[in-house]
């Protein structure tokens, strides 16, 4: 009996456990939301203000020039697409009308060591205008890094048609002009 006993004891520790270690499993989950991210900034170690400044010809029957610019800006960026077949782009344009004769060239730089993801391509050189041009086409989810020397150096050319017709409408005046980066959908 006493060995019956035993075994009976024996047995309804092992089933005891055995009882304890299915019911002490339990879960929960735990939900991870990727937002859309689409951010957009200009970075200037000086001054986001471009001054051109002309050289007056300082011999009588030359003409006007340009000097170039010195300021340096960079297009900084973060992009997350909704999914892997999203491509987002840098459209640029001129909020304002440029005089008669003059026109401005942008062309865009990547930075070495900037950033990482799907960045996009620049394009070559593009004169802008009112309408939007694509600078940077192609993006996906990224980020440029942030500050100078990271993301895209941005590169600006003014030139000046000397025709006649042009140089005639010329007057002494300043004129401002803004230049507007959109960072939006390709598709």
């Amino acid at each position: 009996m006493k060995f019956f006993l035993f075994i009976l004891f024996l047995a309804s520790i092992f089933l005891s456990k055995v009882a304890v270690s299915q019911s002490d499993v339990t879960s929960h989950a735990i939900k991870i939301e990727i937002p859309r991210v689409a951010l957009l900034g200009l970075l200037s170690e000086d001054s986001k203000e471009i001054n051109y400044e002309v050289d007056n010809p300082n011999t009588a029957g030359n003409s006007i020039r340009y000097e170039k610019v010195k300021n340096k800006i960079w297009l900084n960026y973060s992009s997350i697409i909704r999914s892997k077949n999203q491509k987002r782009k840098i459209v640029a344009s001129i909020k304002d009308a440029l005089p008669s004769g003059f026109s401005l060239k942008l062309s865009t730089h990547k930075t070495a060591n900037s950033g990482t993801g799907e960045l996009g391509v620049p394009a070559n050189e593009v004169t802008l205008s009112n309408v939007p041009s694509d600078i940077i086409t192609g993006i996906g989810s990224c980020y440029t890094g942030k500050g100078t020397n990271k993301g895209y150096l941005l590169k600006y050319t003014l030139e000046f048609d000397k025709s006649s017709a042009n140089y005639a409408l010329l007057s002494s005046k300043s004129f401002q002009l803004n230049i507007l980066y959109t960072l939006t959908d390709d598709n």
